[in-house]
């Protein structure tokens, strides 16, 4: 009788642990899947613009942040954005105004987005980097 008792919260627990790894698994999953649609969102349109001319990108986008060669007698057109972040003060109250500011530094993260411009003035190939 006294094996029995003993067994039955090892058990528990040991279930409880696999229902926790599971759980986190699942949500790996769920996150991954997530990633991976916007990714592929971002992926097809930036790859709509393959083939378009390179007038047509600076109507749409506008100047880039930076021209480089390609190597090939064409261009890289480089669009870089910055977004800034302010500190999250979590022990601001929301009715709290005096409160909102933080002595922290603010985060910043950039991404930027790459068309390939042929000599012939056509964009052949696209990148990116960040979000």
């Amino acid at each position: 009788m006294l094996g029995m008792n003993h067994r039955e919260p090892r058990l528990g627990r040991t279930m409880s642990r696999s229902a926790g790894a599971l759980m986190c698994a699942l949500l790996l999953l769920f996150v991954c899947a997530c990633a991976d649609k916007q990714t592929d969102k971002l992926r097809a349109r930036l790859s709509s613009w393959i083939g378009e001319e390179e007038d047509e990108l600076l109507r749409s986008w506008g100047l880039p942040s930076e021209v480089l060669s390609d190597g090939q007698g064409g261009r890289i057109y480089v669009y870089t954005y910055d977004l800034a972040r302010p500190p999250v003060d979590l022990k601001r109250s929301d009715k709290d105004e005096s409160a909102n500011t933080s002595s922290e530094k603010t985060t910043k993260r950039s991404y930027s987005r790459r068309f390939f411009i042929s000599p012939e003035k056509k964009i052949y190939k696209v990148s990116w980097e960040g979000g």
